[in-house]
């Protein structure tokens, strides 16, 4: 007999509490990967495109079949600003708060009535799902129509996570 397992056979109940308590939390998880996804308003095959998987393995993730692997898990840390703590402890907020660095800033603008409406904009835009997706979807449309305008701009937002992502390494 294992010395892992009580002659009583409690060492099966402390494994099937073992096993409970692992598939709890890759369904926990899993539906925190969901959450993620939809808050960046990818779909299922764009993560699977992003993380480099198979289609049925991202698909049990979410399901909370099997946890997701480290590359994926450093992926999301580092890519998304996601808190692991949050991933799998359930605490804290779920983008990282103290980490996550703004690589444009607004300039306020001189117009007191525009500076106060691109701020309730922006409370909007947190607060409201809807205005959310309204304002996304019209920039999507706008950005398709306006591609030579926009190239400039995202080429240089490029430009910005590159050179982030290269002094973070140096870090």
């Amino acid at each position: 007999m294992s010395p892992r397992k009580a002659k009583n056979g409690s060492g099966n109940k402390d494994n099937n509490s073992r096993d409970k308590r692992k598939s709890k939390l890759k369904k926990e998880i899993g539906v925190k990967i969901r959450q993620i996804r939809k808050s960046v308003h990818y779909t299922q095959e764009q993560m699977v495109q992003y993380f480099d998987c198979g289609r049925a393995n991202y698909s049990r993730i979410e399901k909370g079949e099997v946890f997701p692997n480290p590359t994926m898990m450093k992926a999301l840390r580092e890519e998304f600003e996601i808190s692991l703590h949050w991933l799998i402890c359930t605490e804290g907020e779920m983008k990282d708060q103290d980490e996550g660095k703004k690589l444009l800033t607004i300039k306020p603008p001189a117009d007191p009535q525009e500076a106060a409406e691109i701020e309730e904009l922006l409370f909007h835009l947190d607060n409201v799902p809807l205005v959310k997706h309204a304002v996304l979807g019209f920039f999507l449309e706008y950005k398709g129509k306006n591609r030579a305008l926009i190239e400039p701009v995202l080429q240089k937002l490029k430009e910005l996570k590159k050179a982030e992502a290269t002094n973070n390494k140096k870090e």
